[in-house]
């Protein structure tokens, strides 16, 4: 097995892993989809609200905020040893008041105001809202809003709002040109929509393979067999895009973690038997 990542940001991680099955790699993808848990805003307790949104309207909205957290730092509700009451190792509370916002902004408490996710506060340590220019709800002259609203750790496969990530992976192409069928015309470079061939002197040659999608364009225009085009069935491109508070890495080691410990589970039933 062999993992080559070809670009990392806080955002969008993609990466070739090779020397594994179509299983694997799909059950990788679908952990790093809802097998992490995130965390997500749960609950909103409404002080008060005259704004032209329903609470029910509101809370949905504040659910799907991203919020940053430390792995590691917050229990599942139904571990943590308060048992499930609530407290600072399995809830994050982040609170707004309009007063305070527009205060804040050098507004008179009539005025209108918008509100964004990074008008929430934190009261939690170890949490704090990722996207701050999200905007909630615009609070036109004279209306109020004041909340208090708790996050927890949930995962994916129980709600979208604690889905860790966008995850896909294809496989990775393998392209053969051959020297004596292919006249070196460019047509299969001219066909091709991601750039992934490119003409030199009277040959083609591949210059981006990871771009490749295997849509078989070039074939099309091609004399029969002067390309070849096959998906490997052992190498894959993953493309991670983070949905939640965690970093794409911090999304694929969690991953790892997860079917490492699922797979230790196994072993420990079989030893019993």
């Amino acid at each position: 097995m062999k993992l080559e990542i070809l670009e990392a940001n806080e955002n969008v991680m993609r990466f070739v892993l090779s020397g594994v099955t179509p299983a694997f790699a799909n059950a990788l993808r679908r952990t790093m989809l809802n097998g992490i848990p995130t965390l997500a805003i749960e609950k909103v307790i409404f002080h008060q609200n005259t704004s032209s949104l329903y609470d029910e309207i509101l809370a949905h909205r504040l659910g799907l905020i991203p919020i940053r957290f430390e792995p590691g730092r917050f229990n599942l509700k139904g571990e943590c040893k308060c048992k499930g009451k609530g407290c600072s190792n399995c809830e994050a509370r982040f609170y707004f008041d309009s007063k305070e916002a527009r205060k804040e902004r050098g507004l008179k408490q009539d005025a209108p105001l918008k509100v964004y996710s990074g008008d929430l506060k934190s009261l939690t340590e170890g949490a704090e809202i990722l996207a701050k220019e999200i905007p909630i709800v615009e609070l036109y002259e004279g209306q109020q809003l004041k909340f208090e609203a708790i996050a927890i750790l949930g995962y994916g496969s129980e709600h979208a709002k604690w889905q860790a990530s966008n995850t896909s992976f294809r496989p990775v192409p393998t392209i053969k040109i051959s020297p004596t069928k292919c006249d070196g015309c460019g047509a299969c470079v001219m066909a091709c929509p991601r750039g992934v061939l490119e003409q030199k002197g009277k040959g083609v040659r591949v210059v981006n393979l990871e771009n490749c999608n295997l849509c078989r364009a070039c074939i099309d225009v091609c004399q029969k067999g002067a390309i070849e085009l096959m998906p490997s069935s052992t190498d894959f491109l993953f493309t991670i895009e983070t949905t939640s508070g965690l970093t794409p890495r911090e999304i694929l080691e969690l991953a790892i973690e997860e079917l490492d410990r699922r797979a230790e589970e196994v072993r420990k039933e079989l030893k019993l038997k």
